[in-house]
């Protein structure tokens, strides 16, 4: 609970309530595990409304509540690389008279990702994806990436990082452009 008192304006102090509860499980020993998660807030439903309180009296608090559940595999082949395949299945849901925050999603994860055995030249390899479908929407929004890192180690304390890949989103709507294209970075750590 986030209690929001004024000293001065004791009509404007509310109460606000939250959840944030997570747990894993490993089903499988070091290698299936399950995440679950809730997730539970009130936020304005509106920017231009009335700031809203507990008791909801002006109409433009809304309880969002998202809900998920991710089954993931992960396995380490000795001190070479690492590897982890995961699928989320996700639920947002509100009382807001709008819904505009009710979708469901899912999202697929996988990674490769360089060992101890890689001191010098590390390496990581990463896919995503994520189709968000939204109760107000007859089309679906899409994010993919695949992305490649490397991190070349000079030093212990110093080493250039560079980052490659490809990004191909949809995000809906008649005549929109679906943002796609080749995606880098270079740096340093």
């Amino acid at each position: 609970m986030n209690n929001i008192l004024y000293t001065y304006d004791m009509d404007r102090s509310r109460s606000l309530f939250r959840l944030n509860a997570k747990n894993t499980g490993e089903i499988f020993k070091n290698f299936l595990f399950v995440d679950g998660n809730v997730f539970m807030t009130q936020q304005n439903e509106s920017l231009l409304g009335r700031e809203g309180d507990d008791a909801n009296v002006t109409g433009n608090l809304a309880n969002i509540r998202i809900y998920s559940v991710s089954p993931y595999v992960r396995q380490r082949f000795g001190n070479l690389a690492s590897t982890e395949l995961r699928y989320s299945r996700i639920l947002t849901d509100s009382d807001a008279s709008s819904s505009f925050f009710n979708s469901q999603a899912n999202t697929y994860h996988a990674s490769l990702i360089s060992g101890t055995d890689f001191r010098t030249l590390e390496w990581g390899l990463n896919y995503s994806r994520q189709d968000i479908y939204f109760d107000l929407r007859p089309d679906t929004v899409k994010i993919e990436t695949e992305i490649a890192n490397i991190q070349y180690n000079l030093t212990r304390r110093f080493g250039l990082t560079g980052t490659g890949g490809y990004e191909d989103n949809e995000f809906g709507g008649a005549g929109q452009d679906k943002p796609k294209g080749v995606r880098w970075s270079a740096g340093f750590v």
